[in-house]
C-alpha cells in the first residue's frame, strides 16, 4: 500500500514538461514503466499491476486477467509480441508544451496538416491492436459495446443504461 502511494506521489509530482514534445520524441527511449503506470492511474480497478518481465525483456501491465506488454507502445498480449510492428502504438505523439504559432509553419507542414493529407496518412498507417480496448470495454464489436451499455455516440435506440436520456438525432432522421 505504501509503495502504491509513493508511486502515485512520484507521478503527480513529475513536471508536466516531462511528457511534452521536444520535437523528436522517440517512444522507444521513453520510460515504458511510467507510461503503463499512467494507464493504471487512468483506469483504476481495471489495471492491477505494472511490472517488468525479464524473460520477455519488456514492461507489462495486467488488465483484467490479461498481461499486456508495452511492445514499443502497442500494448500487446504475449501471443502477439512477435508481430509488434504490425500495430500502431497507442501513444504515438506528444502534445507540445506551448501552442505552436501558425505564422512559423513551413509550406510543407501546412500541406501535411490539410485534412485530405491527414486522412490519407491515417488510412495508410497500421491499426491499433484492440486487445486493450476489448479488455476494458468488451468492445470488439458495436453490438457488444451496446449490450454492455456503453454508448459513446448517438444511436437510434438508446441502450438500457441510457434509456430515457436523449441520444441525439437518428442518423436517418432529417433533424
Amino acid at each position: 500500500m505504501l509503495r502504491n502511494i509513493a508511486i502515485l506521489l512520484l507521478l503527480v509530482s513529475l513536471p508536466a514538461g516531462f511528457i511534452a514534445a521536444d520535437g523528436g520524441a522517440d517512444l522507444d527511449d521513453e520510460n515504458p514503466g511510467l507510461m503503463l503506470r499512467a494507464f493504471m492511474i487512468s483506469y483504476p480497478g481495471r489495471i492491477s499491476e505494472v511490472n517488468y518481465d525479464p524473460e520477455a525483456d519488456d514492461w507489462y501491465m495486467v488488465a483484467g486477467s490479461t498481461r499486456l506488454y508495452w511492445a514499443k507502445g502497442r500494448l500487446l498480449p504475449a501471443d502477439k509480441l512477435q508481430d509488434w510492428s504490425k500495430w500502431r502504438p497507442y501513444i504515438d505523439y506528444y502534445y507540445p508544451e506551448k501552442v505552436p504559432d501558425p505564422d512559423g509553419f513551413s509550406e510543407d507542414l501546412i500541406k501535411e496538416l490539410k485534412s485530405q493529407t491527414l486522412a490519407e496518412s491515417r488510412s495508410n498507417s497500421p491499426t491499433y491492436n484492440i486487445a486493450f480496448y476489448d479488455i476494458l470495454y468488451d468492445g470488439r464489436t458495436r453490438r457488444r459495446i451496446l449490450r454492455a451499455g456503453a454508448c459513446p455516440w448517438p444511436i437510434r435506440r438508446p441502450c438500457p443504461r441510457h434509456a430515457g436520456r436523449p441520444s441525439g438525432p437518428s442518423p436517418r432522421s432529417p433533424g
